[in-house]
C-alpha cells in the first residue's frame, strides 16, 4: 500500500485482535531499529556459520514473558530440543537457574523447562538469552496446543543493506551478513521464505525441511516512510506475488487501499465524536457537510495519515 494509508495501523490491530482470540503473538513492530542498532553481533556458540544479537534476544524474552507468559506456561522444552540451540554447558546453566529461582521444587522436571521460566531465564542472561528465545520459538512453531502468530512491521528493511559484519562472516569484515544468518531472525525469514532476486545483502534460501509453524501464520508488512531503496522494495513485493501464485502456495497478499468516499465519512465521525483536532467543537459541521468531506479526501487522498493530519490544522 501507499505511504500513509494504514498498513501499520492494520497489522496493530491484527495483533491486538489475535492476543484476544488467545494467539500467542510475537510482534515486531520496529524492523529497522532491529536491523540497524543490535548492540553488537557475535558467533553463535552452538550453530556453526549462524551470528547472535543477544541484547536484542534478551529484549525479545522480556517481550514474549510480559505479554504471553502465564499462556506458554504449561508448555516445555525438553533438553533434546535445546541442544540445537544450546551447548551441554548451557543447558546445564539454564536448569541450575531454574532449580536456584525455584528453590528446588520437587515438581520441576529434570529434562524439560517451562517456557514460561525458559523466557524469564533468557531476558536475565545475555550468554543464553539467543539460545533461550531460539529453543522458545521452535515450540511454539512445533506444537499445536495454541495458535501461534509472528507479526512484523517494516518487512521490506530487512532486506536493505547491511549493518551486521563481525570477522568470522568476513575476516575483512567489509561484507555485511543478511539477516537469516543471525539466529533469531532465521526462523521466521525462512517461514516467509521470501528471496528476491536483487536485494541490499545476498540473502539465499539456506532452509532445511519444513520452516512453517503447524499452528499459526507469518504476517508481514512493508513501510514506506523508512530509507530503503525502491527497487529492493518493488522486487520482495514481485517475489511475495510471484510466491502466492505458486500452486498450493500459503501466501496471501493483500493491498491496503485508500479510503473510498464513505469510509471517508465514517472516519470523520469517529474523529468527531472522539473529539480529534479541529473536529472537536464545530458540532458536524464537517462531518455533515459534503463539501467538506469531499474536500478532506482530495486533500488526504484517501489516506489514512493525511487525513488524521488534515483534521488536526485548524
Amino acid at each position: 500500500g501507499k505511504r500513509g494509508v494504514g498498513k501499520t495501523a492494520a497489522l496493530a490491530g491484527i495483533v491486538a485482535s489475535a492476543r484476544v482470540s488467545g494467539h500467542i503473538v510475537a510482534y515486531f513492530p520496529d524492523g529497522d531499529r532491529l536491523r540497524r542498532y543490535g548492540y553488537y553481533v557475535e558467533p553463535s556458540s552452538h550453530r556453526e556459520g549462524l551470528f547472535d544479537l543477544p541484547e536484542i534476544a534478551k529484549e525479545f524474552c522480556t517481550e514474549l514473558s510480559a505479554a504471553h507468559g502465564s499462556d506458554v506456561s504449561s508448555m516445555t522444552a525438553s533438553k533434546e530440543r535445546m541442544q540445537k540451540f544450546l551447548t551441554d554447558g548451557q543447558i546445564d546453566r539454564v536448569f541450575r537457574r531454574r532449580d536456584e529461582a525455584s528453590d528446588g521444587d520437587a515438581s520441576d522436571a529434570a529434562t524439560e523447562i517451562s517456557l514460561d521460566k525458559l523466557l524469564e531465564i533468557g531476558s536475565g542472561s545475555t550468554s543464553l538469552s539467543s539460545g533461550c528465545y531460539c529453543a522458545v520459538i521452535d515450540v511454539l512453531m512445533n506444537q499445536t496446543e495454541k495458535p501461534f502468530t509472528v507479526a512484523m512491521d517494516e518487512f521490506n528493511c530487512y532486506y536493505d543493506h547491511g549493518h551486521y559484519t563481525h570477522m568470522d562472516f568476513d575476516p575483512t569484515a567489509y561484507t555485511f551478513m543478511p539477516l537469516n544468518k543471525i539466529t533469531i531472525f532465521k526462523p521466521f525469514l525462512e517461514a516467509m521464505g521470501l528471496y528476491p532476486s536483487v536485494a541490499g545483502t545476498n540473502i539465499v534460501d539456506e532452509s532445511e525441511g519444513d520452516t512453517l509453524m503447524k499452528w499459526g501464520s507469518v504476517i508481514v508488512a512493508i513501510s514506506d516512510s523508512k530509507a530503503v531503496k525502491t527497487e529492493f522494495d518493488n522486487e520482495l513485493v514481485a517475489s511475495a506475488r510471484a510466491l502466492a501464485k505458486t500452486e498450493r502456495s500459503p501466501v496471501h497478499v493483500v493491498d491496503v487501499r485508500r479510503f473510498n468516499p464513505l469510509e471517508v465519512q465514517h472516519i470523520l465521525y469517529n474523529y468527531e465524536v472522539t473529539g480529534v483536532g479541529r473536529l472537536r467543537f464545530d458540532r458536524g459541521d464537517t462531518a455533515l457537510n459534503p463539501e467538506e468531506v469531499a474536500y478532506l479526501r482530495m486533500v488526504s487522498g484517501g489516506l489514512g495519515q493525511p487525513l488524521l493530519n488534515a483534521c488536526m490544522l485548524p
